[in-house]
């Protein structure tokens, strides 16, 4: 009995994380808003450990909720060995989102800041 193989590449995936990761990719260094209206800042972390450049801003219309901004930064260039105040590994020539609003909770502690001061 003869063995049929059929090569070919797997379609694209349907889970939706993975669609937008493919798309973050297609348009790298451009921020996206990934989540809106989460209960916790800390939900940018998920998109860290996913490869991408992942920050969290206070809500638009909500302060008590927090959006997820993330892109696709490609390894080219040199790291600085810096983080910026979200904690992001800073590369030459990559800023993150402006801040917006306010009060913001700087790691971990209760001093609040006004937009853009730390």
């Amino acid at each position: 009995m003869a063995l049929e193989i059929e090569w070919r590449e797997p379609p694209a995936s349907l889970d939706p994380k993975d669609r937008l990761i493919a798309a973050l990719k297609e348009n790298p260094r451009k921020w996206a808003r990934v989540k809106a209206g989460m209960k916790s800042g800390t939900g940018h972390h998920t998109w860290k450990k996913l490869g991408l450049e992942a920050v969290s801003r206070p809500n638009d219309k909500d302060d008590t909720l927090f959006d997820v901004y993330a892109r696709f930064v490609p390894a080219v260039g040199k790291a600085t060995g810096k983080t910026d105040v979200n904690g992001v590994l800073a590369r030459e020539g990559t800023t993150p989102p402006p801040k917006t609003g306010g009060p913001y909770k700087y790691r971990g502690t209760d001093a609040t800041t006004t937009a853009g001061t730390p």
